[in-house]
């Protein structure tokens, strides 16, 4: 059976997800497999509605915030939240508009072939970018969601975006990265 890997991404004009408070980046944004749900404070966040000439950004389940989460509206968190409690956990936002939860994956595989892949590493020898992706797929059988030890990118497998699809949901962004 074929394997493919994904990554989280934007749908252009989709709504997005912004922190309120500067403050709350690193809690939005530093989210490396680590569980967070003990120590959580619900940070504050908005969801842009529409883009900065005043149109109407698109409806979606899953308002864009960036390509290491996904961020679930009502209806997606009613369909998926059973299936997420294995990969990880919701934790709630606090929005104005309405409810809005963040799913924090906690799966870390060293799923990416390093000396096969193609990636651009600082001088610190962190991977900063990955130009070609190599994945191990022994390592990835079974695996709905995960992070890799390298990066804080979310990835998902095939058996993942087919239940996203297969529920009607609407919005998700994902980019192919890799097919065994």
């Amino acid at each position: 059976m074929p394997l493919n890997v994904f990554k989280v991404s934007v749908i252009e004009g989709q709504q997005w997800v912004v922190p309120a408070d500067e403050g709350q980046v690193e809690e939005l944004f530093g989210l490396d497999g680590t569980p967070r749900a003990a120590a959580w404070t619900r940070p504050q966040v908005r969801l842009m509605l529409e883009d900065e000439d005043g149109r109407p950004r698109s409806p979606t389940d899953f308002p864009f915030l960036g390509d290491h989460a996904f961020v679930l509206k009502e209806r997606a968190y009613s369909a998926l939240g059973p299936h997420l409690a294995g990969p990880g956990e919701l934790l709630p936002l606090t929005c104005e508009t309405e409810p809005l939860w963040l799913f924090n994956c906690s799966v870390v595989i060293p799923a990416l072939d390093l000396e096969r892949s193609e990636v651009e590493i600082s001088e610190f020898g962190q991977v900063l970018f990955v130009d070609r992706y190599v994945f191990r797929p022994e390592l990835l059988r079974g695996a709905l969601l995960f992070k890799i030890p390298e990066m804080t990118t979310l990835y998902m497998t095939d058996d993942f975006v087919s239940l996203v699809d297969s529920l009607g949901l609407e919005g998700f962004g994902r980019e192919q990265v890799w097919a065994a």
